[in-house]
């Protein structure tokens, strides 16, 4: 599913982005908070792809994956770097690895470490991979990526 010019207008100005997986469908939502101008915000929400890594045997249809980014107004905000190298046609894979950082100190005291990484394909070839999002924290139904 390659992005639009929308797409890529719409991430630039939004002042959170949510990644989300559920049921192998995925999105990326972006939203502009309210203000006096706008008292009910606006949203756009467009499709992309997802990978779910095999990591602990987790199949992508048994996977709900989630996370939130909120945008920051300095200049040195991570994914404002990535959504300035997108292009139109780019296509966005969500690469979601549960457990990926888990070592064994976090496993002894019941912490997780989830990953998500975008991969941006241009003319079928990745082009880009980025780590966007770490979550730690304890192993339980708050986690980035859950089993249903």
């Amino acid at each position: 599913m390659p992005i639009t010019k929308l797409d890529i207008n719409a991430m630039k100005k939004a002042d959170t982005i949510c990644f989300r997986t559920v049921k192998n469908k995925s999105t990326i939502e972006c939203s502009i908070d309210p203000d006096t101008i706008n008292p009910f915000g606006k949203k756009h929400i467009f499709n992309v792809q997802s990978k779910i890594s095999a990591i602990h045997g987790m199949s992508p249809e048994n996977a709900n994956c989630f996370s939130f980014y909120k945008l920051y107004d300095f200049n040195f905000c991570p994914l404002k770097t990535v959504i300035n190298l997108l292009r139109e046609e780019d296509t966005i894979n969500l690469v979601w690895y549960k457990g990926a950082g888990d070592i064994s100190d976090l496993k002894e005291n019941n912490f997780i470490s989830d990953h998500l990484y975008i991969e941006v394909l241009r003319k079928e070839k990745v082009k880009y991979n980025f780590l966007i999002q770490v979550s730690t924290g304890r192993n339980n139904s708050s986690r980035m990526i859950r089993s249903k």
